[in-house]
């Protein structure tokens, strides 16, 4: 997964470089927001329960978040800001 991503990249800075078109490459980390499934989900229904969370090993498994309205604030400001 993580190589074909790399490939995919490669591809369109190689598209960017032939056509002069802009390419902007966002990695956005783990997405949280209104519909969110899988472990996430979960994590949110124990938290809306009421029910202590494990920190001694969530702190072990750090994970960077961001929220959807943020990502799509980031990429509303790199379409709409050429030095973005």
């Amino acid at each position: 997964y993580g190589l074909s991503k790399s490939e995919a990249e490669e591809q369109l800075l190689a598209i960017g470089q032939e056509t002069g078109m802009e390419i902007v490459i966002i990695r956005p980390t783990l997405v949280y927001g209104p519909g969110v499934k899988a472990n996430f989900a979960s994590l949110m229904n124990l938290v809306s329960k009421g029910i202590p969370l494990p920190f001694g090993g969530i702190r072990s498994n750090a994970r960077s978040l961001v929220s959807i309205d943020n990502l799509a604030d980031l990429i509303i400001t790199c379409i709409q800001h050429p030095k973005a």
